[in-house]
């Protein structure tokens, strides 16, 4: 449980980062 909960979180955190990136790229 606590290791889907982690994951989740991690991939979260990259989708976060991506689209930070993203919108930093379009501006």
């Amino acid at each position: 449980m606590n290791d889907n909960k982690k994951e989740s979180g991690f991939v979260g955190g990259v989708l976060l980062r991506a689209a930070g990136t993203l919108l930093a790229l379009i501006n």
